[in-house]
């Protein structure tokens, strides 16, 4: 227990501080969600993208267990399309709310919260596999987009739709990083600070507005989409994660620990903002963030302390 609480107090305390400063401070009336919007434009443009760009230039890919990461991404899918099928067929929602949907119940806010603790928490070694699925995850992500685009708009262009992701910031770092990796001959200290320096903003920014944000979030409203959400993401996708990783995988509790993390991150936090783009319950995934992270503040310690038991 004693482990639990070290473990809980030394990394996941000070990241979840953040979100709950945040959060206070929005139902005070401090902060607004105008506010939170101007935050969430800088990481999405600035902050987020030089993470992507720090970890290709910085991380050691040779280091990287491709067959961990490849288990991890297939669990990820698994949830993806199941969360998908059930809320079209089951549910009864339109294809592009279902879409989102598999999107919310799959996607974790690995980049924001998980990324975080593990830097306060793990070794550079169990660092790596983390940066690794923060890296692919930019490819479903951008897809999920361009299908979002084709949908919301029929009369676009599938190219067009295609093109104006590949604009968006996040995926721009992705290319910069690799060809910064692959083109330069060598590490230039300049962009490795500066690109590390830019990210450090983006956890307790994003953290803070997503705090802000939620705080006018009722805990209960929209309970049964919020809840499936929840469901998929916070105890389904740890199961199937386990069970690929853990049970055929045949990987360790240690090797496999902030990989495992990633699978009882929260619900997305940008999930929220395309539910608003794109015209869908924005509500009730908003419920299911805030649900879910409350969740993941437990389940990441528990974690931590079964990685050190097995």
């Amino acid at each position: 227990m004693s482990d639990f609480i070290q473990f809980f107090l030394n990394s996941v305390a000070p990241v979840a501080f953040v979100f709950f400063l945040g959060y206070i401070t929005g139902k005070r009336g401090s902060f607004l969600n105008s506010d939170a919007s101007g935050i969430f434009k800088f990481i999405a443009m600035i902050s987020a993208p030089a993470i992507i760009i720090n970890i290709l230039i910085t991380t050691d890919i040779s280091s990287l267990n491709t067959n961990l990461l490849t288990l991890y991404v297939l669990s990820e899918l698994i949830i993806y399309l199941s969360a998908f099928l059930f809320c079209k067929i089951v549910l009864k929602l339109a294809y592009k709310e279902a879409l989102l949907c598999g999107l919310a119940a799959s996607f974790g806010n690995h980049v924001l919260f998980v990324y975080p603790v593990v830097l306060f928490a793990f070794p550079s070694e169990l660092i790596t596999p983390v940066k690794g699925i923060i890296t692919v995850d930019i490819f479903i992500f951008t897809f999920t987009l361009i299908l979002l685009d084709i949908m919301s708009r029929p009369e676009i262009k599938k190219t067009i739709a295609a093109l104006k992701q590949i604009q968006n910031p996040i995926f721009m770092g992705m290319i910069i990083g690799l060809l910064l990796r692959f083109c330069l001959p060598d590490e230039y200290p300049i962009l490795v600070r500066g690109s590390e320096f830019i990210s450090y903003a983006a956890a307790p920014c994003g953290l803070f507005a997503s705090g802000i944000l939620l705080s006018q979030t009722p805990l209960l409203g929209n309970i049964k989409m919020a809840a499936v959400l929840t469901i998929f993401k916070m105890l389904l996708h740890p199961f199937v994660g386990f069970l690929l990783i853990i049970i055929i995988g045949s990987y360790s509790f240690a090797e496999a620990q902030t990989t495992l993390m990633v699978t009882v991150a929260p619900v997305g936090i940008m999930a929220v903002t395309f539910a608003n783009r794109y015209k869908i319950n924005a509500e009730a995934v908003a419920q299911s963030v805030l649900w879910s992270f409350l969740m993941s503040i437990l389940f990441i310690p528990i974690l931590g302390l079964l990685g050190k038991e097995f």
